[in-house]
């Protein structure tokens, strides 16, 4: 990994947020996204987006997050011990969109980056991305799918268009 590669992904993350919210707001015309900055004491901070209310959109948000610490959390180096007290970088974007049309499934997808750094030793670090999808039937009925290898994918279906 090189030195620069946290800036690096922070740009393409800040830049994913824009194109995610230039495209929700282009499909749900007349509708525009809230922007939310935040900080966090402990280091680092984001920029919260929510569209509410919107013609196809019920609500969806897009959040960028980076945030630093001192020392990793230890529910974050059970697997690693070896990871334990050194200072990280991490940041992400989540999306959460609920359509209107009962049709259309409600998704949730998330991209994360994390990296720990110590004196001496090389940083370690690693990315990772998760999605969920929950379509509802013709009845109302919620389906859960779940995500990772052994997830099972969701029927496809009937509805060709997010529009109700």
């Amino acid at each position: 990994m090189t030195a620069d590669a946290p800036e690096k992904v922070r740009a393409y993350f800040l830049e994913l947020q824009d194109r995610i919210c230039s495209a929700l707001e282009d499909e749900d015309a007349g509708s525009r996204f809230h922007r939310d900055p935040w900080e966090r004491g402990e280091g680092g901070g984001g920029l919260t987006r929510v569209l509410a209310d919107g013609e196809v959109f019920e609500q969806a948000g897009v959040g960028f997050s980076h945030v630093r610490g001192a020392s990793l959390p230890p529910s974050s180096t059970v697997r690693r011990p070896e990871l334990a007290g050194r200072a990280f970088t991490a940041m992400g974007v989540s999306v959460v969109v609920h359509p209107r049309n009962p049709h259309v499934p409600t998704s949730h997808m998330n991209l994360r980056f994390l990296v720990a750094t110590a004196d001496g030793a090389p940083p370690s670090g690693g990315s990772g991305v998760g999605s969920i999808s929950r379509p509802t039937t013709a009845t109302g009925r919620t389906v859960s799918i779940g995500t990772g290898p052994r997830a099972k994918p969701a029927r496809r279906s009937a509805a060709t268009s997010i529009r109700a």
